[in-house]
Parts: structure tokens; C-alpha cells; sequence
């Protein structure tokens, strides 16, 4: 004959574990006319691979339960028909598992609260896993990576935020990737918070705001999912309130070339999309002073000469200036009179001692 019946070879024992590889060897014990062969190999009448001249090995790679069979291989003369079949030998997986399928849990929860720490646990149990085999983890929001793989069985979210809300999965896999297996997805949904804590408040230069100077108002909030909608203006006229929204916690509104008509009590109101309600600050007071100008002095007589006892009545008058107080002097000496706006300095019953030159200051 030109080559004796071939005889099939598998690992010692032909039970394996799932995850480790086996090599099957088609040999020809003796081949006198050194005749060259092509090997076929066969899984439940199936043909593995392609025929190759001197190719007496085939391997499996990464062995899985669906491996278990009946396995024979085939030589064949290359240059003539004439082919020989090996016996069939029986090759089984264990029904024992390298490792169990993961579990995917979360901390605290499935319904973490915006901005709180966050962790995701992929826990295989450790009796699974089979002696000397190192997992590595991999963690994804929809079927996307979050980040490479690794030994830790936890990835962490240090800080949470309404977008992180979707389906999570993770993965274990051995450290050649022959094994890898999944995870069943969870649900994150995180929970939005409402707004609280509005403040208002100005900042402005030192001192009185006079006009035409800038100011900026500041409001913010101590707690709320973004974005946050802010609201602005005067308590007395909301309608003409400004809304601006914002990513941020705080919101600076500047205000240029301030106007005594610009005076007035100021309130903040911020909301987003978690509350039902609109958090109000507390109202600010914005007083706008204008300059002091145009001071006039007028009197009850229209000559500057007086009659013992006749009656006196000056007044102090300004054109622009916000609520102006008054300073009368009498002969250069600072005298006591009403502070009020247009207030008058009055003798009711003139003498010697009052004539004399009078002055007014007014400001404010």
C-alpha cells in the first residue's frame, strides 16, 4: 500500500475545559514511498479546514461547549485518489465553566441623584473562577466603552450628571480574550434636583451708585440640575423681566450707565425642568443718586433790606439731584434748619442780630 490508515490524536483524557485550547495530530505511522499527503480534519462529519500538504495539526483555539463531538481526520495522496480515514475519537467539554457570567450591580442605586458619587460593580463569584485565571473588566453605556479594560471589577463616577442616564453592561474576559462573556443591562436613571436657595445681590463701587456708573447683579442658587432659567427685574414691573439660561449655578448681570429711573426693588427667580415651582431670592433695593446741580437761594422780599420784626422766609432750592440735604449758614456760621428738600430757613420776627449775608449747600 502507498501510506497505512492514519491515526488521529487528541489531548490526553479528550475532556477540556472551557477557554483552553487543543491540538488534534493526523499521523501515518510509516509512508515507505514517502509519498507527500494532505490532511483533512472532521467534526461530526464536518470538514475543519482546507486541505494543506504536510499540515498534520489542527487547533482549536479557544474551546467551548459547542466544541463537544466526534472528531476524525483524513490523508489523502496529493498526486493520486487515494485517501484513508482516521478512527473516530470523542472529545468533550466540561460542563464546569472557566467562570461564571457576570452580574452588573450599581451603588447606591439604579436612581442616582445628580452629582452624587456613583459606582458600578461587576462581580463574578470567585468559587466560579476556575485556578489560575485573571479576569479583566470592561464597562460600557450603550454597548459604548467607558474606558479600557482592567483588573478592577469597579468603575466609578465621581460626580453624576443628568446625561449619564441610559443602559449599562459590563464584560469579564480572560487576559487572551479566548473567554469573554457579558453581562444583562441595567437601567441608570439619575434624578434631577429642583431648584433651592436663590440669592440676589449687587455688587457695585465703593459707596454710593451714582449716576452713570455700572453694576453687576449676581444671582445664584445653593442646589438645581442645569441648566437653571434666571429671571431678572424689578418686583413692580416683571413684564419687562429679562430670562436667560444658564449652565452654571450663578448667573452676573451687568448693568451700564445706571439711571435714577433705574432705582427700584430687584428680585431674582431661577426654575429648571426638576421643579414644579419658582425659587424667589430675597428683593434688593437699587437706589441710583443724581448729582447735586443748579442750587438757588430765593427769599420772601424782593429787596435784601428788612424791617425790624417784619418776617423772613428763605428757600434753597436744586434743578437735578436725588434727595438732596441742606446746610444753611448765616455770616460764614453754620445754622440749625430743616434738611429737607426745598425746606426754607425762616425769622418769624426779624432783629438787629439777624442781618447779614446767607448761604445754602445742598447734597446727597
Amino acid at each position: 500500500e502507498l501510506f497505512p490508515k492514519p491515526h488521529l490524536e487528541v489531548p490526553s483524557g479528550a475532556s477540556l475545559t472551557e477557554g483552553d485550547s487543543a491540538t488534534l495530530k493526523c499521523n501515518v505511522q510509516s509512508n515507505p514511498r514517502d509519498a507527500p499527503l494532505q490532511y483533512s480534519f472532521y467534526k461530526d462529519g464536518e470538514k475543519l479546514n482546507s486541505d494543506a500538504v504536510h499540515q498534520s495539526q489542527y487547533t482549536l483555539g479557544s474551546i467551548e461547549m459547542k466544541d463537544t463531538g466526534s472528531y476524525t481526520c483524513e490523508a489523502k495522496a496529493f498526486d493520486k485518489n487515494i485517501k484513508k480515514e482516521s478512527q473516530t475519537r470523542q472529545i468533550s467539554v466540561e460542563e464546569q465553566e472557566l467562570f461564571q457570567t457576570p452580574t452588573l450591580t450599581a451603588s447606591p442605586g439604579l436612581t442616582p441623584v445628580d452629582e452624587s458619587s456613583f459606582s458600578l460593580i461587576c462581580t463574578v463569584p470567585e468559587r466560579s473562577v476556575k485556578k489560575n485565571t485573571t479576569l479583566y473588566y470592561s464597562f460600557y453605556k450603550e454597548a459604548d466603552p467607558l474606558t479600557n479594560r482592567s483588573i478592577s471589577e469597579t468603575y466609578q463616577i465621581p460626580v453624576m450628571a443628568l446625561n449619564h442616564t441610559g443602559q449599562y453592561m459590563c464584560s469579564a474576559e480572560t487576559w487572551n480574550r479566548a473567554v469573554r462573556k457579558e453581562s444583562a443591562a441595567i437601567y441608570i436613571q439619575v434624578q434631577g434636583v429642583p431648584v433651592s436657595g436663590v440669592s440676589l445681590w449687587v455688587k457695585s463701587p465703593v459707596g454710593d451708585i451714582i449716576e452713570g456708573d455700572s453694576i453687576v447683579l449676581l444671582c445664584s442658587v445653593t442646589a438645581g440640575s442645569l441648566p437653571i432659567t434666571f429671571t431678572w427685574g424689578r418686583q413692580d414691573d416683571r413684564q419687562k423681566s429679562k430670562e436667560l439660561k444658564s449652565q452654571s449655578r450663578e448667573l452676573s448681570i451687568p448693568l451700564s450707565s445706571m439711571k435714577e429711573s433705574h432705582s427700584g426693588v430687584y428680585t431674582c427667580w431661577a426654575s429648571n425642568r426638576e421643579g414644579n415651582e419658582t425659587a424667589t431670592s430675597k428683593p434688593v433695593t437699587v437706589t441710583v443718586q443724581t448729582p447735586v446741580s443748579g442750587i438757588n437761594i430765593s427769599a420772601n422780599i424782593e429787596t435784601p433790606e428788612i424791617q425790624l420784626g417784619q418776617s423772613l422766609m428763605l428757600n434753597c432750592s436744586v434743578t437735578r439731584g436725588s434727595s438732596p440735604s441742606f446746610t444753611w449758614y448765616h455770616n460764614g456760621q453754620k445754622i440749625q434748619a430743616p434738611q429737607d428738600h426745598y425746606r426754607l430757613s425762616q425769622r418769624d420776627s426779624a432783629r438787629l442780630d439777624h442781618g447779614g449775608s446767607y448761604q445754602c449747600t445742598a447734597e446727597n
